[in-house]
């Protein structure tokens, strides 16, 4: 069973003007019953295990298939999730992206 959700994704013209559009990614759930959260995602033609979860500073993400991880503001700040996350030089911008907006849709899930 996969989750979709949508993410943004640049595209850079002749003019190398930067518009954005919607694509689509697919969450795969490995365990949302308790912390720390663990999910496979597939985006920008990749695949990101993510385990993510609360910590005395707010929250973290770990990438073990990339080897890195980050701190995270609350799930549904993306402008400092995706900042945080290119920090670690590891992400472009539309990976980045990709991964924060299936975080926000994993959080969206688990407070229902």
């Amino acid at each position: 069973m996969h989750i979709p959700f949508e993410y943004r994704m640049s595209d850079r013209n002749s003019k190398d003007v930067v518009r954005y559009r919607r694509k689509e990614g697919r969450i795969f759930p490995i365990r949302f019953d308790r912390e720390p959260y663990e999910c496979s995602i597939m985006a920008c033609g990749h695949s990101y295990h993510l385990i993510f979860g609360s910590q005395a500073n707010g929250h973290f993400l770990c990438i073990p298939d990339w080897h890195t991880g980050c701190e995270l503001a609350s799930y549904d700040d993306s402008i400092w999730n995706i900042n945080s996350l290119m920090m670690t030089d590891r992400f472009s911008y539309d990976a980045a992206s990709a991964i924060i907006a299936a975080l926000t849709t994993v959080n969206e899930l688990l407070l229902d």
